[in-house]
């Protein structure tokens, strides 16, 4: 029977937390095989595999395997945004209108307000550049094995970013493969991150000209300053309202997300 995209949807909603999991210990335990030769790794990708399938977390649905990814991807990088958009908006005014309660918002006013944060982050190039980073580390982070790039699939994209398939490597070796598939997962997220951010106003700029051409009318220019305006506010909007500032105060439970969900075989694990 063929599952439907809802069913899918559902399925990749549920196993993003468990996909946060399994790329932050795999991180961990790659690094240490790279280190001194063990086979850690192997055996936490085979756990967590084993517990996706035997709890129906495998969306088996394009639309179940994009809705992990991008909420996988979400559920951490939301702080993250919201943190740099406060601290973006000190930067570039040098106070805030209505100081935040959550400590963790408090602690992006003060790097906003740092020399530090005003060179980082003052000006949307240098905003958009230190996102870049962030998602970077952020998808380096969280990419479990096996997942491919866009250069595995399309050609037009740069070889070297293809990852590297397993082949049943052990100890330093398979643990430096999976580190630099991990490496290239990151860096795509972040060219997408710095392309993206570089190209919305060039976007928006060419929308708001065909949108004032006669022919077109007002219902394009509308669209034209939805593009050029909507993505700026939306960075900073989870910094700057009372909404985000709530997400914010629990950023900690987000973050708890993953290790309550994980296999319980995993938690606590010692190793030998």
């Amino acid at each position: 029977m063929t599952e439907s995209a809802f069913t899918g949807i559902g399925r990749g909603i549920k196993a993003a937390p468990v996909t946060m999991a399994q790329g932050l210990l795999e991180i961990g335990a790659a690094g240490i095989d790279a280190s001194i030769g063990s086979d850690y790794s192997r055996s936490v990708t085979e756990s967590f595999e084993e517990f996706k399938k035997n709890n129906d977390l495998n969306p088996n649905t394009a639309a179940g395997e994009i809705t992990e990814e991008i909420v996988a991807f979400g559920l951490g990088f939301i702080p993250i945004a919201g943190w740099l958009g406060r601290a973006g908006s000190v930067a570039k005014a040098g106070r805030i209108a209505r100081p935040s309660k959550s400590r963790f918002l408090k602690s992006a006013e003060s790097f906003g307000n740092s020399a530090a944060g005003r060179a980082m982050l003052k000006n949307r190039k240098r905003l958009a550049g230190t996102t870049a980073l962030a998602a970077v580390g952020y998808e380096t982070l969280i990419t479990p094995d096996g997942r491919a790039t866009l250069s595995d699939s399309f050609d037009v994209f740069p070889d070297f970013l293809k990852t590297e398939e397993d082949i049943n490597l052990s100890g330093s070796a398979e643990g430096g493969r999976k580190l630099r598939n991990k490496l290239r997962s990151g860096f795509e997220a972040g060219a997408f991150s710095l392309g993206f951010d570089i190209a919305l106003p060039v976007v928006g700029g060419v929308a708001r000209g065909i949108g004032a051409t006669p022919v077109l009318g007002d219902g394009i220019s509308a669209l034209a300053r939805g593009t050029n305006n909507a993505f700026g506010l939306a960075f900073n909007y989870l910094g700057n309202t009372v909404v985000g500032e709530r997400l914010a105060g629990g950023t900690t439970s987000i973050l708890r997300l993953p290790v309550a969900l994980m296999p319980s075989s995993l938690r606590g694990r010692k190793t030998r």
